[in-house]
């Protein structure tokens, strides 16, 4: 029998094609524990950079909710001839219309309604934490955020400063954060435990927070935001701390 000169004879080649097939089939051991730490290393590169990314988010969150509560108390102060809402702490200027002993509130500038229970969380709560703990909601008065004792809130026998006397309004700070720190992770200097009580925000040491990097946000009466680094922030309220006046006129 006669074989076709077109044909082509692959009898030569079965060997050779048996011999890849047998070699792309094998995946050897250290060949696995290269790409395993490949692996490894690209994660190591990519995880910071993901985390950083992140907390930027988060502090950005920070401080839209900071200055939309500025901007609600300044509201407020327009409707009051440059008072400020007073009360004995925050969540009650913040979340109620009215009440037997705070009679001033935000609630209705920040669009919240009535809320016995304190609503608007999302406004108010820090991603990165609250005055009970770093970032876990809890019942009740759980706010991130706490009105300068000088201006808003104050004790019933302190006398508070009107909007329109002060001379530094791009100085003078209205609202910070309160609570939690997560460059320490622990509570307030002093106050009730770990929920210290925000309507005493006259000082670095004892309420205020430093959540982002060892800075906090710092709303202030011309409705800006600044991140204000733990050693740029002023140590009290006394004339020698407080040159600028940060909290209150000298």
């Amino acid at each position: 029998m006669m074989k076709c000169k077109k044909c082509f004879d692959t009898s030569s080649l079965i060997p050779h094609l048996s011999y890849l097939k047998r070699k792309t089939a094998r995946f050897t051991l250290i060949e696995l524990l290269v790409v395993i730490a490949i692996i490894a290393i690209l994660a190591a590169m990519l995880l910071p950079a993901l985390n950083a990314a992140k907390a930027s988010a988060r502090t950005t969150q920070c401080i839209g909710n900071l200055r939309q509560v500025c901007m609600a108390t300044n509201q407020y102060a327009d409707d009051f001839k440059s008072w400020y809402p007073k009360g004995g702490m925050t969540t009650n200027t913040l979340f109620r219309y009215t009440s037997s002993e705070q009679p001033g509130s935000i609630a209705e500038y920040l669009k919240c309604g009535f809320d016995p229970n304190y609503g608007c969380k999302k406004i108010v709560i820090c991603p990165d934490g609250n005055r009970h703990s770093l970032g876990v909601y809890k019942s009740g008065d759980n706010f991130s955020y706490a009105y300068n004792y000088y201006m808003a809130t104050g004790s019933w026998t302190t006398v508070i400063e009107k909007r329109d006397r002060v001379r530094n309004p791009s100085g003078r700070m209205l609202l910070s954060e309160c609570g939690y720190d997560t460059w320490k992770n622990r509570p307030p200097a002093s106050g009730s435990g770990t929920r210290g009580w925000a309507c005493y925000q006259q000082s670095r040491s004892t309420y205020t927070a430093f959540r982002h990097k060892k800075r906090c946000a710092v709303a202030f009466i011309d409705n800006h935001v600044e991140l204000i680094h733990y050693d740029r922030y002023p140590v009290d309220s006394t004339a020698a701390k407080d040159p600028r006046d940060f909290y209150k006129t000298h």
